[in-house]
């Protein structure tokens, strides 16, 4: 198979190691905006089934320029969340699978045309938001009565990866670790909807600790909408 990588930053990155160690993968092609700083980065992982194209996404044309010449069977999007929508429209107009671990945000619009054509798009299809949401799916639906679901997301290593005071990683930008800092957000408390501004998900009465093994004491704040995936998943709300 081979695979369009939209992106080589920290997530592009874990993508492609991934590829390289794949049996199924025969080639990538990691499109980026810094050809010669990802053909290094490559070079010195010894990666050899990848290669680099330039990529300019912002660019008016320059996404179905690189999914047109790519050949590619599957698009995978580590791009920033702001081009996940022509990203994905992009892939659909090529006629192309398309995933990402981004937000689904606009690319739900495209959900009517993916059908229409037959072609699948992926979006949240990272660890969080991801694995979390399929893993409480599968939780929730094996349970005869659920009082209440916490799901947590953070960046936090594995024990000897964490060696900064604060035993924390970022892993995908520092932009969308302070923007999860002021994202509104919306739960389900003992069966009302609880809607939280930006500004108040800090407030002691919206934050709770939680003890992590090897770690310590951590804050968690609500933030998202946590309401949508009660809809999605057909849950029942009491």
């Amino acid at each position: 198979m081979r695979v369009l990588l939209l992106g080589l930053g920290l997530q592009g990155k874990a993508v492609a190691h991934d590829l390289e160690r794949s049996p199924l993968i025969q080639e990538v092609i990691a499109a980026d905006l810094e050809v010669e700083k990802a053909r290094d980065y490559l070079k010195g992982q010894g990666y050899h089934k990848t290669k680099v194209v330039p990529l300019n996404a912002s660019q008016e044309g320059g996404l179905d320029r690189v999914i047109r010449e790519s050949g590619a069977q599957i698009v995978i999007s580590m791009l920033p969340p702001s081009l996940g929508y022509p990203a994905a429209r992009a892939a659909l107009d090529g006629g192309i699978p398309y995933v990402s671990s981004n937000y689904t945000g606009q690319v739900a619009e495209l959900h009517l045309k993916a059908l229409e054509k037959g072609m699948t798009l992926l979006p949240e299809m990272g660890m969080d938001p991801g694995d979390d949401l399929l893993l409480g799916n599968l939780a929730v639906s094996e349970l005869d009565e659920v009082k209440g679901l916490c799901s947590y997301g953070g960046g936090l290593p594995e024990l000897t990866c964490a060696d900064n005071p604060i035993r924390y990683k970022v892993t995908w930008t520092f932009e969308g670790v302070l923007k999860s800092y002021v994202r509104p957000a919306l739960i389900l408390r003992n069966g009302k909807e609880i809607s939280i501004p930006g500004t108040d998900i800090f407030k002691e009465k919206y934050i709770h600790s939680v003890d992590v093994p090897g770690i310590g004491r951590i804050e968690a704040y609500p933030n998202g909408d946590a309401i949508k995936y009660i809809n999605i998943f057909g849950w029942v709300k009491r």
